[in-house]
């Protein structure tokens, strides 16, 4: 099997050996993923926003594991790490409390003599009702 080494800007040692995945791994990984998003989509809005909020607040208690990461990784002095961690989570919890508002479906509109009962935008079914529709999958 392949490998590839991470060199450490720091003092240009070898941090870690990983290795390479072959087409098959990737294959499979995009498969994971393309399996997952069915379901992850099946949940509701806030109960992604909650779960991803689960996940910042897991990222952000493993803050001190992760500025010496940072650290050995990119040779960056670790007094400025903890800002990665503090400019991610600011990043996260924002796009998290703006999401509901963006990703509220825009129902475009109606094609020249059609018309739509609400009923039809909420099912989803309105997307064949109009030209050039575009509904975004919230997270």
């Amino acid at each position: 099997m392949a490998t590839f080494e991470i060199i450490t800007p720091a003092d240009d040692s070898v941090l870690a050996v990983r290795s390479r995945p072959t087409d098959e791994d990737i294959d499979a990984a995009l498969n994971l993923a393309g399996r997952s998003f069915k379901s992850w989509r099946e949940n509701s809005l806030e109960h992604r926003i909650e779960l991803l909020g689960r996940a910042v607040d897991a990222l952000v208690s493993l803050k001190e594991e992760i500025i010496v990461e940072i650290s050995s990784q990119m040779g960056r002095p670790i007094a400025y790490c903890g800002g990665e961690v503090n400019g991610f989570e600011s990043r996260a919890r924002t796009m998290l409390r703006l999401a509901p508002e963006a990703l509220t479906p825009i129902p475009p509109p109606l094609l020249k003599g059609s018309s739509a009962p609400l009923s039809a935008y909420r099912s989803g079914r309105w997307s064949s009702l109009h030209r050039g529709t575009t509904r975004s999958s919230p997270l």
